[in-house]
């Protein structure tokens, strides 16, 4: 059998020409007999193989080569093979000297194949837990608590083994769960209860990885086996943001109970529904701008005032929910919520950085909700720093039907229909022309002409009358019934909202 170093790239003999880097690679026999789970390759080997010196292209060893390529059907069978491959590399100081300077010299040259990483810094662990070899995970760690201990901390061999991290900041736990081996995260929490995991290079801790994966029954097995996980993500996010994000409504309370149960305990207030991320968002953010109302209510239930929070634009959870372009139930539903109760009446007309209010962003929006049009505690005239109240802002918006042929954008329309048509009912009805909705001017459609103006605001409160049975209700009306049909209209809006 050749040697290893029979495979390396050698140096030209000519000084003057740079030195070629060395790449290591394994005899064939040697990694066919690796792969293939042989072990009487390396033990009728003469003489004995240097296992610790048998290594890839990518610093894999024999125990690397055979973790990857190792069928779970057939792991079960060969689980000693791991072992034998162990032992052999533990005792070949002793096979091939008995002088003491020798041993201590290999020890220093070469360290165990258990904590010996390729690469890219992964040790066999990360290999066996990336893969889901159960068997193998357990072999690795009885055969770390079997060697002698470091008296002076006391500390399990394979506690520190699973601390272990590869270039990336990884660990096999973080292995096994981005693969979904719940086995594997079982047999890792098990020896370490109390470690609480870092994140790995980009920001992700096991528990967040779990979550972000909506891996459920991971998410469940840590935060019921770690004492202390850690509860951080990328983007300054938490898992409380990635629960909300998936949808996930019992992760989401699981999570809730957790931290509650920590900080009945600490005596500290929980933090979770209050941490922002890059964007300035809390979990409450996402979960309005994505509709879901269990996970509002859930974290609501528990962080009472969290609701109070803007994000780096100033913008409370009603901007949010009203701006979104969802046009399904939930977004409608999360903006009826916060409009049926009155602790959160100060979210109406809390201005953004902007100037703008809940209702200047609903005007931008894809659907629209006459709950929050109509309602008595919105200030349907509310203006922003480019002073243009809602209804300006939609005649200059670039999502307007005229534009992109958008059949949803109705919000001038039923604006002028809900809010301003007292004041434009006589100028428009009787004299075919709109009337300046403030003397001060506003410049709300600022490039167009006089003429262009007037036809502007005629068009896009009359847009969509035309094809929509509702409105060729409401067209049929003279204009006294009509008069009267929307001063009806408003008073039942007002019985709806008595509460405030």
């Amino acid at each position: 059998m050749d040697s290893p170093s029979s495979c390396e790239a050698q140096g030209s003999a000519n000084a003057n020409q740079p030195e070629e880097t060395k790449i290591s690679c394994m005899d064939l026999d040697v990694y066919n007999g690796a792969t293939a789970g042989k072990i009487e390759v390396f033990k009728n080997s003469s003489p004995p193989l240097h296992l610790q010196e048998l290594l890839t292209p990518n610093g894999n060893t024999v125990l690397h080569v055979y973790l990857t390529a190792l069928s779970k059907r057939l792991e079960s069978s060969t689980a000693n093979f791991v072992e034998e491959i162990l032992k052999m590399c533990r005792l070949l100081p002793r096979l091939e000297s008995s002088t003491a300077n020798f041993v201590e010299e290999i020890l220093r040259m070469c360290p165990s194949l258990l904590s010996q990483a390729n690469a890219k810094g992964e040790i066999p662990l990360h290999i066996a837990a990336r893969h889901g070899h159960v068997t193998m995970v357990e072999v690795l760690i009885n055969f770390a608590d079997s060697r002698p201990q470091d008296v002076e901390n006391g500390e399990r061999n394979a506690k520190k083994m699973l601390q272990i991290t590869n270039k990336e900041k990884e660990t096999a736990l973080h292995e096994a769960i981005r693969y979904n081996h719940l086995e594997v995260v079982k047999l890792l929490l098990e020896v370490d209860p109390n470690y609480s995991y870092s994140a790995n290079d980009v920001g992700e801790t096991p528990l967040y990885m779990a979550v972000e994966r909506n891996f459920q029954e991971l998410a469940f097995e840590i935060l019921n086996t770690c004492k202390s996980p850690a509860y951080d993500g990328p983007l300054q996010r938490t898992v409380l943001h990635a629960a909300v994000i998936c949808d996930n409504r019992e992760m989401t309370q699981k999570i809730l109970e957790k931290v509650e149960a920590r900080r009945a305990l600490a005596k500290q207030a929980d933090q979770q529904a209050y941490i922002k991320d890059k964007n300035g968002k809390t979990a409450l953010h996402i979960a309005a701008h994505r509709g879901n109302g269990a996970a509002i209510q859930e974290i609501l239930s528990r962080c009472p005032d969290c609701f109070e929070l803007v994000d780096n634009e100033g913008r409370n959870v009603l901007h949010i929910a009203v701006a979104t372009s969802m046009p399904w139930p939930g977004p409608r539903d999360t903006v009826n919520f916060f409009l049926t109760f009155r602790k959160f009446s100060n979210l109406f007309n809390e201005k953004d950085d902007d100037g703008n209010t809940p209702l200047h962003l609903h005007s931008n929006a894809l659907w629209l909700q006459r709950s929050l049009m109509r309602h008595p505690k919105v200030d349907q005239m509310a203006f922003n720093k480019q002073n243009l109240n809602a209804y300006d802002l939609a005649l200059t918006s670039d999502k307007l039907p005229s534009a992109k042929g958008e059949s949803l954008v109705i919000f001038p329309f039923s604006y002028t229909l809900f809010v301003l048509f007292p004041a434009l009912y006589s100028v428009i009805f009787l004299f075919g022309h709109p009337m300046p909705l403030r003397k001060k001017n506003t410049s709300a459609q600022a490039g167009l002409g006089e003429n262009q103006q007037a036809e502007a605001s005629v068009d896009y409160v009359f847009m969509h009358i035309e094809g929509t049975e509702s409105f060729e209700e409401v067209g049929q009306l003279d204009n006294r019934d009509l008069a009267v049909a929307i001063k009806d209209l408003q008073c039942s809006e007002a019985t709806m909202w008595e509460e405030f």
